[in-house]
């Protein structure tokens, strides 16, 4: 049986050469086997032109405003979906409720509220669709609540540890962290690894399935103090369940693994791309933007003095956010497709997210209008977080447009 083990990822570029070609056909795309792993690795998209998809200019729902009627403001988006009739729920950490709109943005009613009681949220931390169901994690409560589509609390599970999301069988893939003790740190780059763990569906016995890399720090120890900084560019690991399987991001490589519930790798997909090359431009860029509202001018320089003093990677991550979003870069939609945010330099303003059939094979890529951070895509609406110029939140569906 394959588990989850890094030696396992490194040695597959070597296992390529020796299996050989399995006769699968993706164009643009190889397919191979690797002691029962499959292997897609692309080069080029498939899509033509007139063939490839596109989001809409306009949006055709835009819930949250400034001002006016309270009911309409959000703050702490940390999810949202489209509901098979046309609504749409908002988690909406800022009060820790779920709100509900019509098909038109008009608000319906609010579900739960701040608590510590069945059905009520100290910290929402993700809210997943998954069938006629709302699943809300709590992370500072560590509780999994259920939500009918009609707002109604259903039931909840304790689960130790970070919650990615519950398999077809109601299971939950978890995460609990691998404390790093002050006598083994040392100076440089880390990353640590956090066990994963499949919890039963009432939260009580688990079963270790692997382990999966943390986001990428900056160790520098001196004499009596130790500082770990989280810098510009650093690499971080996404982990997104999907019925009963979920998928493995890490953005050091452009490739996402694909894992069965008992932690099995079946397949690995990944993009022919290099890793575009840091820069002192792109650092300054990144203290441009991240700092422009970090009070006033001396912390500000402070702040940007403490950036420069560490050092920097040499390349920047294969994919994900630079600087705008805090939702997962990596998005399954409800036809099984896989989008990957591109990487782009800071400052830039146009994103780019890449898309993957069902198998693997890459298809192309699909430039939003505006930088909207997705949380559900369907077959033929994308509805994510934006923010306008204010920084006020809204929540958006515009039109995904797929010539036939």
């Amino acid at each position: 049986m394959t588990r989850i083990r890094p030696w396992v990822c490194g040695l597959l570029p070597a296992l390529l050469i020796a299996c050989g070609d399995r006769g699968d056909t993706i164009p643009q795309a190889r397919v191979r086997d690797s002691a029962g792993v499959r292997i897609v690795e692309n080069t080029d998209g498939i899509w033509q032109q007139g063939d490839a998809w596109s989001v809409g200019q306009a949006a055709r729902l835009d819930i949250g405003s400034a001002e006016g009627d309270p009911a309409q403001q959000l703050f702490g988006v940390v999810g949202a979906a489209r509901l098979p009739d046309g609504h749409v729920v908002v988690a909406n950490a800022g009060s820790q409720e779920l709100l509900f709109f019509d098909a038109a943005g008009n608000r319906l009613f609010a579900a739960g509220r701040k608590g510590g009681g069945p059905g009520e949220f100290q910290t929402i931390t993700w809210m997943h669709l998954r069938g006629d169901s709302l699943l809300v994690f709590d992370r500072r409560a560590g509780v999994l609540s259920v939500f009918g589509l009609d707002g109604r609390f259903g039931r909840s599970a304790r689960v130790p540890g970070y919650l990615y999301g519950v398999f077809s069988g109601g299971t939950g893939l978890a995460t609990t962290s691998q404390l790093v003790r002050p006598e083994d740190l040392k100076s440089g780059w880390m990353r640590p690894q956090a066990i994963l763990v499949r919890y039963a569906a009432d939260g009580q016995s688990s079963d270790t399935i692997g382990t999966t890399a943390g986001q990428e720090s900056y160790v520098r120890i001196g004499e009596g103090t130790i500082q770990i900084m989280r810098l510009p560019f650093s690499r971080m690991t996404w982990n997104l369940v999907r019925e009963n399987r979920f998928y493995m991001a890490d953005n050091d490589t452009y490739r996402i693994d694909i894992f069965g519930a008992d932690g099995v790798l079946q397949t690995s997909i990944r993009k022919s791309s290099k890793n575009l090359v840091a820069t002192e431009a792109d650092l300054e860029a990144y203290i441009e933007t991240r700092l422009r509202d970090a009070g006033d001018d001396e912390r500000r320089r402070q702040s940007a003095q403490a950036l420069r003093n560490f050092p920097m990677p040499e390349t920047l991550p294969a994919f994900g956010w630079n600087r705008t979003g805090r939702t997962p870069p990596v998005l399954i939609d409800d036809t099984d497709h896989l989008w990957v945010l591109e990487y782009n330099r800071p400052g830039d303003e146009e994103y780019r997210w890449s898309v993957f059939d069902p198998e693997g094979g890459l298809l192309g890529e699909v430039v939003f209008p505006v930088v909207l951070e997705p949380m559900h895509i369907g077959n033929d609406f994308v509805l994510g977080k934006w923010r306008d110029g204010f920084d006020v939140e809204h929540v958006r569906l515009y039109d995904l447009i797929k010539p036939r």
